[in-house]
């Protein structure tokens, strides 16, 4: 049986802004900071794309030849991380 309204212990004060997930408190600057890292990661190979693979303005009519040169770009993307990647791990 629960106790009455006025009789139960009041709650853990949590940082304003806050989110709890999983029953973790987490900070909004905690959130944001993450979710900025993963943005990076993710936006990173489209902006080196634009600037260095020439899919700013691409030369080309077509939807299959624009998804291979966008497939051969991103092949490139990932063949100048490689190293970084093996460097990691190793």
């Amino acid at each position: 049986m629960r106790p009455p309204i006025g009789k139960r212990d009041p709650p853990e004060r949590e940082p304003a802004g806050a989110q709890r997930r999983f029953g973790i408190v987490i900070e909004a600057s905690d959130l944001r900071s993450r979710s900025q890292q993963k943005r990076k990661r993710i936006e990173e190979p489209f902006g080196w794309g634009k600037i260095i693979g020439g899919l700013a303005r691409p030369m080309l009519r077509g939807i299959r030849k624009l998804g291979f040169k966008f497939t051969l770009t991103m092949a490139g993307y990932n063949l100048i991380r490689l190293p970084k990647l093996i460097e990691a791990t190793a």
